[in-house]
């Protein structure tokens, strides 16, 4: 836990609130927090009480945005986008969603998501559940044996697509005793066989083909999500005892694609008949996760209007006599997504206060929590509202944090800083202990500065300040190593200089 962590625990309200989490005590209001305050606080929350933690929110713009911010505390985040509902036939589909979508669910499955985002809208699509989409994940171990054609046949089911060579994901080949899978755009697994025994396990680059690093087994999650629970023919047979089909032509198309392997961009169309059942993300999302409400008023009004649109494309559907996709027709609505949330330890995080009626419809059991913050934004324009702000808090005895964006610019912030005469360090992270009345600068960026006023802390992002030129790095880094020393200098003689 780094230092930034750690001085929430100097905050009595943070403290509050982190007991009533630990009691299991939900759900939890917590008002007055800016857009980088709730990725602060949802991180904090994780690493507190040791859960992992789901942000709903109302839009994807917001939530890439607690993405960003979330990036700058962990790397084990994922966002998991909303479907692309194809109500059209189309010749030609983006893979990016899918591969985004089905790379952050087998990270869930794989336990190393420690913070999902994601939206209302997301929330409200069924989709296929998590028994079917990993009922064929494989697992391969040196030393043991298996059957190729059983591989090949999993192979299939988990949605990769034979090639005589892997050029990019969702590809497999098998050439010989050699099975080569792509895990991603550039990495690849190669296992080979002698006879039926694994012999080796190892990764390389698909472009040169080169091999990397050895393993002894690996699990292979699926490429998509569309993976079948069915025999196709019987999906077929499903289709034709449908109440009011009307076998028009493109209803004969469709089943000819089904039954030649085209099926995939069919599955959104007839969901109802590809599977049993259906789930949504909150069933992917287990019940050791406390999950986060971003501006509830909010989510409830895009929840509304996914409704209504959803409604539109229907009737517009209808009109043009064409047949509404089964993943239109079953979308939730936003008392049912959070009917299913249920007793789940909840946290509601909002920007203003909540009025009473709207705290009374959320059925707070405890109590509210203010936190004193506010949002802090800098431009080119406002340098020197900027070095007059940091030389104010240092004076009210503040700690600072000063987020450079790369290691370049931050080194150019801290000689701006030594000119200007600011006592400041520069450290590589958080992780050592801040010293009292000098600015830290340090790496990394979000998207916007805050203060919190509980425990005295202001942390700036400067990404908006400094654009580096790139014809005179050598003499900016030159710079830097010689004025390095005389500012950590000054700091010893001082006292101010960490260890």
């Amino acid at each position: 836990m780094n230092q930034l962590m750690k001085m929430l625990s100097n905050s009595e309200k943070f403290n509050s609130y982190i007991d009533d989490i630990k009691k299991t005590k939900s759900p939890s209001l917590l008002t007055g927090l800016t857009d980088v305050m709730k990725a602060y606080f949802s991180y904090a929350t994780s690493q507190y009480v040791d859960k992992k933690i789901c942000i709903i929110t109302y839009n994807e713009i917001q939530a890439r945005n607690i993405v960003k911010n979330l990036e700058f505390f962990t790397d084990k985040v994922v966002f998991v986008p909303k479907k692309e509902i194809v109500t059209y036939d189309y010749l030609v589909e983006s893979k990016d969603l899918p591969y985004e979508r089905i790379d952050s669910l087998n990270k869930i499955k794989q336990q190393k998501a420690q913070i999902v985002v994601t939206t209302i809208e997301t929330m409200m699509q069924v989709m296929i559940s998590e028994d079917v989409l990993y009922k064929h994940i494989m697992e391969f171990k040196v030393g043991n044996t298996y059957s190729l054609e059983q591989i090949k046949q999993d192979l299939v089911y988990l949605g990769y697509t034979r090639c005589d060579l892997i050029e990019a994901k969702g590809q497999f080949s098998l050439r010989g005793g050699i099975l080569d899978i792509a895990l991603n755009e550039k990495k690849g697994i190669r296992i080979e066989f002698w006879g039926d025994e694994i012999d080796s396990i190892r990764y390389f680059n698909i472009i040169s083909q080169r091999s990397t690093d050895m393993c002894k087994e690996i699990t292979i999650y699926p490429a998509h999500e569309f993976v079948l629970e069915l025999p196709l023919e019987e999906v077929v047979q499903n289709i034709k005892k449908r109440e009011n089909i009307q076998f028009e032509e493109n209803i004969k198309q469709d089943i000819e694609q089904i039954l030649n392997g085209g099926h995939i961009s069919k599955i959104d169309k007839y969901f109802n008949s590809f599977y049993k059942k259906s789930s949504t993300l909150l069933d992917y999302i287990k019940e050791d996760f406390i999950i986060c409400i971003d501006e509830i008023a909010k989510i409830k009004a895009r929840a509304k209007n996914a409704l209504t649109d959803n409604k539109n494309i229907q009737e517009m559907l209808t009109d043009k006599e064409k047949m509404i996709p089964d993943v239109t027709l079953n979308m939730l609505d936003y008392d049912t997504v959070f009917e299913k949330i249920g007793n789940r330890r909840t946290i509601y995080l909002e920007k203003q206060d909540i009025i009473s009626q709207s705290e009374e419809n959320l059925q707070l059991k405890h109590k509210k929590i203010h936190f004193l913050t506010r949002e802090i934004n800098y431009y080119k324009s406002s340098m020197e509202v900027f070095l007059e702000d940091i030389q104010k808090a240092i004076n009210e005895e503040k700690t600072v944090i000063v987020l450079g964006g790369s290691e370049e610019s931050s080194r150019k912030l801290s000689l701006l800083l030594l000119e200007k005469e600011i006592p400041h360090k520069y450290l590589e992270n958080l992780n050592y202990n801040l010293p009292k009345n000098i600015v830290i600068v340090t790496k990394g960026s979000l998207e916007s500065g805050f203060e919190y006023y509980d425990i005295n802390l202001l942390v700036i992002s400067s990404k908006e300040l400094f654009n580096i030129d790139t014809k005179k790095r050598r003499k900016s880094h030159t710079a830097f190593s010689e004025g390095e020393k005389v500012v950590f200098a000054d700091l010893k003689r001082r006292g101010l200089c960490c260890s």
